[in-house]
């Protein structure tokens, strides 16, 4: 019994302090005012902008900040990809650029190892200016992948809640001999 303890008070203690040896990805989603597919001197981050990241079905977000700028930290090793939310670009924002050279807002299969830093990450768009009385608008939608996200998110929550609640049980029995 006294082992079970030990061994759920070090994984409590390492889910506390965190993985000090993980991978970070990310940079910049800028607005690509000369469509060259390159962030020149001048060119702007586009703040806002919602980029999703998947290792297999699991799925993290972050959104850019007021330089254009978004990072995914405290990963394990593993293939991961990157996919532009396409509803959070402004409107009539085309793909210019990202890593991968597919331009449609996906970066995929980035194998991270355990301590990589892999900051270049980088989606250009051109967002023309448009008018305020524009008559038509946009609607962009995300690529997809893998199983219905939301509902594996769901998931997982409950998952984890379930196994906060065992541990904190447990302990109290524990405690109380």
């Amino acid at each position: 019994m006294q082992i079970a303890t030990i061994v759920l008070g070090a994984f409590l203690l390492i889910g506390a302090v965190g993985n000090v040896y993980a991978a970070e990805i990310g940079n910049t989603v800028w607005n690509d005012a000369n469509k060259n597919g390159v962030q020149d001197d001048g060119e702007e981050g586009i703040s806002g902008v919602r980029i999703k990241l998947y290792n297999g079905n699991d799925v993290e977000t972050e959104k850019t900040n007021s330089k254009g700028h978004y990072k995914f930290e405290d990963l394990d090793a593993g293939h991961y990809t990157l996919i532009v939310a396409r509803e959070t670009l402004p409107a009539g924002c085309v793909a210019t650029y990202d890593r991968d050279g597919g331009k449609d807002g996906k970066y995929s299969d980035k194998y991270l190892k355990i301590d990589d830093e892999y900051t270049h990450a980088d989606f250009g768009y051109y967002c023309p200016i448009k008018t305020i009385y524009s008559a038509t608008t946009v609607k962009q939608v995300s690529p997809k992948t893998g199983v219905e996200t939301s509902m594996v998110s769901g998931i997982a929550v409950l998952m984890a809640a379930l196994v906060a609640f065992v541990a904190y049980k447990r302990q109290i029995f524990v405690a109380k001999k």
